[in-house]
């Protein structure tokens, strides 16, 4: 178990009025975390890149106890599905795409 210092640097890092969002939802239910919409870099065959969307969210690991593949966001009033995730014991990050 983290120690409590880790969670009280989460309660200032992802809180709304500093660097997180207000208003979004995994299933139903409200989550604090910061949202990029980045576009990235990806290298396709030959050498060719492209640039493509790659939104993504980072919270708690707590507020995403059931995850899963196609699960549905709604972050800043659009909806989201997960297509992928990465957990660092109490921060996950969540890979997502447009619907």
């Amino acid at each position: 178990m983290p120690g409590s210092f880790i969670q009280n640097d989460l309660d200032v890092m992802l809180v709304s009025s500093d660097f997180g969002e207000t208003g979004a939802t995994y299933k139903g239910s409200p989550v604090q975390g910061i949202f990029d919409d980045d576009d990235v870099e990806a290298t396709l065959g030959e050498g060719v890149s492209q640039i493509i969307a790659q939104p993504t969210f980072t919270g708690r690991t707590t507020d995403f106890p059931s995850i899963a593949d196609d699960d549905a966001m709604v972050i800043r009033g659009e909806t989201f599905t997960v297509k992928n995730w990465k957990r660092e014991d109490v921060i996950i990050t969540l890979y997502l795409e447009r619907t």
